[in-house]
């Protein structure tokens, strides 16, 4: 991989405001000298629709960016204890729906390349990135190709939020508009996912559904298993590094490097 790339963003730019409060995009930029328009990335960091932070994913956007790309980890509302949870778990949805519809708007600005724009995310993370393609009847999105990805990669995605998965409880009686795998349809973007079978939090059977429902489908969903890795074991060195080239070497494969 290129060095020299800054493990900090280079600019962070609003992509909404929101109750008073504006949401950012943290821009990792590609080495200089390289063809452009560029692929980008759209990064959601993890924390259980609760917490965390984009800094967190900063140590991911910058390999992300010596590919090539232009990386975006974007800032999204939590759910707030003082209301129903699926309200601010739907919050979270269309602010992630907004932050793409923001990166498709801008593609001349930021340079970079609409028919190469993925998204990226961990745990409630990869959810939201999922739910991209998903969720459309949750929101009041009119029009769904403003913010489709066309790839995904997904950390120990939460992609099941059935009582055997993540996030029954929080979800309650709406649990299954929130389910990645229940929500499952032909026409699935091309997905990378990364999954533990010792994850104690999001269970590694529903990404093993996921791909495999995936596949019957007819779509492209490759799922990469660490047999034994606990919920964040990609973060672990030397795993960090095969798990950046895996995701280059899939990005290469279906041409979006």
């Amino acid at each position: 991989m290129l060095k020299d790339i800054a493990s900090v963003p280079v600019a962070t730019l609003v992509y909404k405001e929101v109750d008073g409060r504006k949401l950012g995009l943290h821009i990792f930029e590609p080495p200089e000298g390289l063809s452009s328009p560029r692929p980008c990335v759209l990064l959601i960091h993890s924390g259980g629709w609760t917490h965390g932070s984009p800094q967190k994913y900063f140590r991911i956007a910058k390999p992300l960016s010596e590919m090539g790309v232009v990386v975006a980890v974007m800032e999204y509302r939590f759910i707030d204890e003082t209301i129903q949870p699926s309200i601010g778990v739907l919050d979270a949805v269309e602010d992630a729906q907004d932050a793409m519809r923001y990166l498709y708007a801008h593609t001349r600005e930021l340079n970079i390349d609409p028919k190469r724009l993925l998204a990226v995310g961990g745990s409630a993370g990869a959810h939201l990135a999922a739910g991209l393609a998903l969720f459309d009847d949750l929101s009041d999105a009119n029009d769904p190709s403003a913010y489709r990805p066309v790839a995904l990669v997904l950390f120990n995605p939460v992609i099941d939020t059935s009582e055997v998965g993540y996030g029954n409880r929080l979800l309650g009686d709406q649990w299954e508009k929130f389910s990645p795998l229940h929500q499952l349809k032909p026409g699935f973007p091309p997905t990378l996912i990364f999954h533990g079978t010792g994850d104690q939090v999001a269970p590694y059977e529903g990404s093993r559904a996921f791909a495999e429902k995936a596949e019957a489908n007819g779509d492209i969903c490759l799922l990469i298993t660490n047999e034994g890795g606990d919920h964040g074991y990609y973060n672990q060195s030397p795993i960090f590094n095969e798990t950046m080239d895996a995701i280059q070497s899939f990005c290469e494969e279906h041409g979006f490097l």
